[in-house]
């Protein structure tokens, strides 16, 4: 359509495509109950991250599971703030998910008579069934521990990824958004977007290195690198 945040004349407009499949990506939408609830789905392993989001009358933000967070913790996907627990008027998850089903709070993520959908990630460590043979892990939902320095550290995927999506879970900075088709460029500035603003691209910094086997951080930012802090993170290969 002629909607200008998704066709504006001149302007260059990015999207990321997620096949449906299991032990990658998961689409469900569930009706809320005001009170802790388990909700199925059919992702066939447990979820490495979940991601959702209100889409009936009235603003709520984008929750965040993430396997390295603290137990029943969240981040918000349009907002900078570290990892939490309690929101508006109660709590976001209610336990850890299974291969199965994901369990809700009575908080924003589970609003009574409110409809929702939640975006379900794999995380594959060494179990993942892609490739010509089927044996291949194609995404990683991880942590590392920033060191404040230039040689930052350096994650081990077991293979190039070519998105990655990172935030600190300690403290208060932007999510950060990298791919290899915007161009993440070795020993040189890169890309990046910040799903929690509004603002354009920037590529002044140079943050992070593909290597064959994974990623490595290459700036001493807060953003991705203070040291001590948490960073979790989506990398697909």
């Amino acid at each position: 359509g002629d909607n200008g945040e998704i066709n504006q004349n001149t302007n260059k407009h990015i999207s990321w495509s997620f096949r449906e499949r299991k032990k990658f990506f998961d689409i469900v939408t569930y009706t809320g109950t005001g009170a802790n609830a388990q909700i199925s789905h059919d992702l066939g392993s447990t979820p490495g991250v979940i991601i959702v989001k209100k889409y009936s009358a009235g603003v709520k933000d984008w929750y965040v599971y993430h396997r390295n967070l603290t137990a029943d913790y969240y981040l918000e996907l349009n907002e900078t703030t570290a990892q939490r627990a309690n929101n508006y008027s109660g709590t976001a998850w209610n336990g850890e998910p299974t291969s199965t089903y994901f369990t809700l709070g009575d908080g924003g993520t589970n609003g009574n008579g409110a409809s929702y959908v939640a975006y379900l990630f794999a995380h594959h460590d060494g179990d993942g069934v892609f490739g010509p043979d089927e044996n291949q892990d194609i995404i990683k939902c991880g942590n590392y521990t920033g060191n404040g320095s230039s040689t930052g550290p350096e994650i081990d995927l077991g293979w190039e990824p070519q998105w990655i999506l990172t935030k600190s879970s300690s403290d208060s900075y932007n999510w950060q958004i990298y791919d290899d088709m915007r161009g993440i460029v070795t020993g040189g500035d890169d890309a990046w977007l910040e799903p929690n603003t509004n603002d354009a691209e920037a590529s002044s910094l140079n943050w992070l290195d593909l290597t064959p086997t994974g990623f490595a951080i290459k700036s001493s930012l807060a953003a991705v690198n203070k040291s001590g802090d948490n960073y979790v993170y989506i990398a697909i290969r």
